[in-house]
This record gives structure tokens, sequence and C-alpha cells, in this order.
């Protein structure tokens, strides 16, 4: 006969064939505070890429930005059109 008062939680501690519940744990504070931390690394780099870009483009002759298609008033716009698709 089946006993209701069963202990199913302590058995299971006990028996590896035994299905368990899964779990979904919300990330610590640590994890999450990493993560943001991580995201503004990859935002300050970002722009530390675009401004350096600009300002070795900038340093660029007329001439020469015309052979990369590039005119001088256009130079930050086309790099950061260009960096929101990286």
């Amino acid at each position: 006969m089946f006993d209701a008062s069963h202990d199913t939680q302590h058995d299971a501690a006990f028996n590896p064939f035994m299905v368990r519940p899964k779990t979904v744990a919300e990330p610590s504070l640590l994890v999450r505070l990493w993560g943001a931390a991580a995201k503004l690394v990859a935002a300050l780099d970002r722009r530390r890429k675009v401004w350096l870009t600009v300002d070795r483009l900038r340093r660029l002759d007329d001439r020469t930005l015309r052979d990369i298609g590039v005119e001088r008033d256009q130079i930050e716009t086309v790099i950061r059109d260009q960096s929101v698709r990286w």
C-alpha cells in the first residue's frame, strides 16, 4: 500500500535515478554586477576605438581621404555609422 507520508525528497538525495525538478535561480548580485561592468568596459572600448579612428583619419590629407572615399566633413559620421555595425 502507498504511504502518503513517505518523504520523497529524502529519497531523492540517495536515489541517483530519481528525477529531480529543475530549478532556475536568479543570478547573484555579484554576477549581475560583473556583467554590468563587462558591458561598460566593452562600451568604453568601442568609444575609444571610434575616437582613435576619427583622430587618425583627421590627420590624413584631403587627397588620401578622397582616395578612400571620405570627405573631411564626413569622417565622424562615417565612422560612427560603421561602429554601430561592429
